[in-house]
Order: structure tokens, then sequence, then C-alpha cells
């Protein structure tokens, strides 16, 4: 099995989010009874996997563009808002 390592400025910015989050992690998972070793570790790399899908769709550029659609959306109903107070100071369109 191939460890496929992430390098340590990606670690450090997953840990950042984190960090800037407030995320307690301690409330997050259940307080267990101890267990093996090997059950401590699997419940880890879960732990880790959705960590990182979490992280993945935090950061990837659709989040952006939705964010950059809804601050288009906001400016054009701010211009409506606006027009339709000042219904006489408004400039028709074409």
């Amino acid at each position: 099995m191939k460890s496929n390592n992430l390098p340590f400025s990606v670690t450090l910015k997953d840990l950042a989010v984190l960090r800037a989050s407030d995320v307690d992690l301690s409330t997050v998972l259940e307080a267990q009874e101890p267990s093996s070793n090997t059950e401590s570790l699997e419940r880890s790399r879960e732990f880790i996997k959705e960590a990182r899908a979490a992280l993945k769709i935090a950061n990837s550029e659709s989040v952006e563009k939705q964010g950059a659609r809804i601050e288009e959306v906001r400016t054009l109903g701010d211009g409506l808002l606006v027009a339709l107070e000042n219904p006489d100071e408004a400039t028709p369109h074409s």
C-alpha cells in the first residue's frame, strides 16, 4: 500500500482552516470507551477522510463561483431597490 503524503504546507493550511472555523473537535467526536489500536486507527482514518472531503469542498472554486453569483445578484437587487425608491432619478435602459 503506497502512502500519499500531503505536503507540509497543505497540512498547515488544513489545520489553520479548522482552527479558524472555531470547531472544537472534542465536542464533534463522541466519548467512547477505550478500544483496540486497530479500531482507533480506523476511526482516525475515517475522520481524516471526512475532514479532507469537507476541506476540498470549502476550498473548491465552485464555492467561489457561487459567491460571485450571489454578489452579482445582490448588486442587481441593490440597484433595483434604489430605482424603486427613487423612480424619478432612474435612467431608462434602451
